[in-house]
């Protein structure tokens, strides 16, 4: 898919899913940046199936969180036809600290009907300096990414199975996303990878 088509998918899975922050922990829920809401307390639970919550957001577009796994949940939207799943996760760590931002998520997501599966697209919450980019760091492993506006995703798409066995492999250690602000300040978000392995053999399984 090209980098057009990518920011598209980004921009419409931050409004389609921005509402379920007030159905499913915090460490899982994607917020939108044009509409940020309240969150829940985050729960540190073992991985589980919970009782499936759904909820509309602004699109009119039915999401539903489907289950919890480590700092990852799952996500479906959408009808039979056009079904679109995803495993998501937000920062445990932002700096610096003072550096005024929205909320930021990374999500894989996988839609049949177009013929996509296992892609990867990172918001940070803030506008981006375009033309500097950024670095996803996963172990030892590190890879070139492209920004537009609040958006990041890898500069080589063909980088994605190599980045998702990363992130599979190095469960025990965090995941970095380093990228500039506009206003040229530089800025890292640690997740977790705890849970991913499981999450993202889950979204797939929705979306089968």
């Amino acid at each position: 898919m090209n980098h057009s088509s990518r920011l598209r998918h980004v921009g419409y899975l931050a409004l389609s899913l921005a509402a379920l922050v007030l159905a499913a922990p915090a460490h899982a829920a994607p917020v939108a940046s044009k509409a940020p809401v309240t969150t829940k307390a985050q729960a540190n639970k073992p991985a589980q199936k919970p009782a499936a919550t759904q909820t509309r957001a602004a699109t009119g577009t039915q999401a539903l969180h489907v289950a919890t796994s480590g700092d990852w949940g799952i996500f479906t939207a959408g009808t039979a036809k056009s079904k679109v799943c995803y495993a998501l996760s937000r920062p445990k760590d932002r700096q610096p600290t003072s550096l005024k931002r929205d909320p930021g998520y990374i999500f894989v997501s996988f839609r049949p009907a177009e013929k996509v599966s296992g892609e990867l697209a990172i918001v940070v919450g803030f506008p981006t300096k375009e033309d500097v980019g950024g670095e996803l760091i996963i172990g030892a492993n590190k890879f070139v990414m492209l920004s537009k506006g609040a958006n990041v995703w890898l500069k080589a798409a063909d980088d994605e199975p190599a980045v998702l066995a990363a992130m599979q492999k190095n469960a025990t250690k965090p995941m970095t996303v380093a990228v500039q602000s506009a206003r040229g300040n530089k800025s890292t978000d640690r997740y977790s990878l705890t849970g991913f392995a499981g999450a993202l053999a889950r979204a797939k399984q929705e979306c089968r």
